[in-house]
């Protein structure tokens, strides 16, 4: 069950995670002599500790610029990959790292977390036979209780109810110390909350395997008591319990008592009344009411996480509610926070000094803020924040297992469309058509949809006489996997080598991405006569976009900002993949779809020195079905 890394810090609130996380890498980075590597890893594994894998990840990856043959660090990058969700890329790392010979507890642990990852992923056999004899490996080093209870609930999963049976009763035989606590009658034991932790959590899972509901009920009860703070610890054991679970064929109540999932709230509501709106809807008198039954809200739901927007008025109420219970925050902005607060904060250039500080506050305290475009939008831009915001909020309930909910304050007055009052849960239903919104009304010409760039890699090395041959194959082979598609795209171009399609929706986009990718990816191009390096890059990503007719061609396409970003994605994308933004991402995670999934690969620059994005490969999903492997 445990995840096991040995440099561990207090958990801290995430902004200054942030703050000295990435203060301590600038250091090292300037002066590797001088700046223990040591240090900043222990920042790494309290963002682990605290559900933050992303940042880990993002922060490991830097320190590999000038640590490139550091184990302890590669091990801590793989564990923020595999967190986040990029079981490839990080069991590509892990797999370096056994090349190298190295077959300590700690590598071999990990390497087969990977394995068990691409198992859970694409649902190939062969995977969690390597995940389980991997872990049985590093359990035969030490006789240690992490690779030990992982091994027994991989025996389990794979039909081997005997072993996982020994193996949980070994783990048990080193837990015995402990375990004297449960038999003294000991309900509430003393202990520090990072290693007993994982103690209690691996002996629940062990008595879960064993069917000793007491002793489960017990460990779970303690796992839970000592685990503030620790989002990431609790979703790894999460992980692993439904996996003994589902083998059991039913959840067990005195577990679910105990494993709560973290409480993932999404906010949506509007800003302040301006002065002339008639009839009222949000006056700035209600402010005090409305949060306090935000406030109670919140601490009846137990909330851990939070999304919202950060405008005036029930955003920034919200935003405040979270801070004064210590809760995490997260902020989407349609534009820039000096636009933000023109357009939202102090409306109208009119003075709002007060609201102004409270905004800049909940900016300063937020675990992250996302800006989706550079420059202030129309009606649409605002919708496009909603539904991405209810994507990320998506995402980072299923990173930590967690249970996404959602909070609106309405008047109950018919016409008052989320209008302002009293604190209202949205429904699935409703989340759901955040997502699988139809033609947005608002002024203008903007549609919100997807958009995919490609380039042919290997084209500017064709020959005059092999053209012919690459618009017969290579292009013809983009038409028939295009006619194949349920919808068509929107628009569709070509230039030489390159390719941009539109389509109305990420899932659209993802379908035709893929088939593509997978045609591409299956010819051998040789035979045909082209370069047999021949192959594709494909970006993907959503936002408004304006719907034109272009004078010059009469052809309808779209253009815009988000146009641009998303041909700057694709010259970084690896050759063979697709790559997709984070709002495309969100927009996947979203819609549910089971088809396929998204994995963090990183922070990756912009073509034309255009900053930096965070970047997912988006891959197909495959259902695993437990059983015997």
């Amino acid at each position: 069950m445990k995840d096991k890394h040995k440099h561990m810090t207090p958990g801290v609130g995430a902004p200054s995670m942030r703050r000295d996380l990435y203060a301590r890498i600038a250091a090292i980075t300037q002066d590797p002599a001088a700046q223990p590597l040591a240090d900043a890893l222990r920042h790494v594994s309290a963002c682990l500790q605290a559900g933050e894998p992303l940042l880990a990840a993002n922060a490991c990856e830097r320190l590999a610029t000038i640590a490139p043959d550091d184990a302890a660090l590669f091990r801590s990058w793989a564990l923020a990959l595999a967190r986040s969700g990029a079981a490839s890329k990080a069991n590509a790392l892990m797999e370096r790292l056994a090349a190298q010979g190295l077959r300590d507890e700690e590598t071999l642990g990990l390497l087969a977390r990977t394995y068990k990852d691409l198992w859970l992923q694409t649902g190939d056999a062969a995977r969690l036979r390597q995940a389980r004899d991997a872990y049985l490996q590093a359990h035969a080093l030490t006789g240690g209780t992490w690779p030990g209870i992982n091994a027994a609930t991989l025996a389990l999963v794979s039909g081997d109810a005997a072993q996982a049976r020994q193996l949980a009763e070994q783990v048990l035989q080193v837990l015995e110390p402990t375990l004297r606590r449960f038999r003294a009658g000991d309900t509430a034991p003393p202990g520090d909350g990072r290693e007993a932790y994982w103690d209690y959590a691996t002996i629940g899972e062990a008595a879960l395997i064993l069917d000793r509901h007491d002793l489960v009920d017990w460990a779970f009860a303690n796992a839970a008591r000592v685990s503030e703070g620790q989002l990431g610890n609790r979703a790894s054991s999460l992980r692993n319990v439904e996996l003994v679970l589902r083998e059991h064929g039913a959840a067990r109540p005195f577990v679910e008592q105990h494993f709560q999932p973290p409480q993932v709230v999404l906010f949506t509501c509007h800003a302040l009344d301006a002065p002339w709106r008639q009839p009222p809807r949000f006056e700035p008198g209600a402010e005090r009411v409305i949060y306090e039954r935000i406030l109670d809200t919140l601490r009846r739901w137990q909330t851990q996480i939070g999304f919202s927007s950060a405008a005036e008025g029930a955003d920034i109420l919200f935003l405040e509610a979270l801070q004064e219970l210590g809760v995490e925050s997260n902020i989407v902005l349609p534009h820039p926070p000096e636009l933000f607060i023109q357009t939202s904060v102090a409306r109208g250039g009119g003075a709002n000094a007060d609201g102004v500080k409270r905004f800049e506050r909940a900016l300063e305290n937020a675990r992250q803020v996302t800006v989706l475009s550079d420059s202030v939008g129309d009606e649409l831009t605002y919708h496009f924040t909603g539904i991405v915001m209810a994507g990320m909020a998506t995402l980072r309930s299923s990173q930590l297992h967690g249970r996404l909910r959602g909070l609106t304050v309405w008047d109950v007055v018919a016409g008052n469309d989320a209008g302002t009052g009293e604190p209202t849960p949205m429904t699935a239903q409703s989340l759901q058509g955040w997502g699988n919104a139809g033609e947005p009304v608002c002024s203008g010409r903007q549609k919100i949809i997807s958009m995919l760039f490609a380039d042919a890699v290997g084209f500017s090395k064709l020959v005059e006489r092999q053209i012919p041959v690459f618009v017969e194959r290579f292009l013809g082979g983009v038409r028939t996997v295009m006619d194949r598609q349920a919808h068509a795209p929107l628009t569709c171009n070509t230039w030489g080598d390159g390719l941009f399609f539109t389509f109305d929706s990420v899932a659209q986009a993802s379908d035709f991405a893929l088939d593509l990718s997978d045609f591409v990816n299956s010819v051998n191009w040789a035979g045909d006569g082209l370069p047999a390096e021949m192959s594709l890059r494909i970006a993907l990503h959503a936002g408004p976009a304006f719907e034109v007719l272009d004078p010059v061609t009469r052809l309808r396409c779209f253009n815009g900002s988000h146009v641009s970003r998303a041909a700057r994605m694709e010259p970084v994308t690896p050759p063979g993949y697709v790559y997709c933004s984070e709002a495309h991402a969100a927009l996947v995670a979203l819609e549910s779809n089971a088809a396929y999934h998204c994995e963090f690969v990183g922070n990756l620059p912009f073509a034309k020195n255009y900053g930096v994005f965070p970047a997912y490969s988006l891959k197909r999903r495959a259902v695993v079905e437990v059983g015997p492997a």
